[in-house]
């Protein structure tokens, strides 16, 4: 059975679900309720609908589940069509201020 290290601390990146979750840990959340969009919980504006998430998620309704080997070359072949198209996925990161300029070493270290 896959298993995430019980030591390992994964932050949620709803932005880039698809690679930085789905994808690199084999994992995706099922039962999201279907009247909310899926996304951070801080974007969530009603107390209603907050009541519904911690509801969905305290009663097992919505959970974490691994995917089938299957389930993950075809998540895999959606992301390579996707990007072969040229669809961003996510959100990109912000290049650095300083991409292309020469660094300092710190030989301190």
């Amino acid at each position: 059975m896959d298993c995430i290290p019980v030591n390992k601390t994964i932050k949620m990146n709803y932005l880039n679900y698809d690679t930085a979750i789905v994808k690199k840990y084999h994992v995706h959340l099922v039962g999201w309720p279907a009247r909310l969009t899926f996304g951070s919980p801080s974007n969530i504006s009603t107390l209603d609908d907050v009541r519904l998430l911690h509801s969905a998620l305290k009663n097992g309704q919505c959970k974490w589940m691994f995917l089938a080997v299957e389930e993950r070359k075809e998540h895999d072949q959606k992301l390579a069509n996707a990007w072969g198209e040229g669809v961003v996925i996510g959100k990109k990161r912000k290049e650095r201020s300083d991409k292309g300029k020469p660094r300092i070493k710190d030989k301190g270290r």
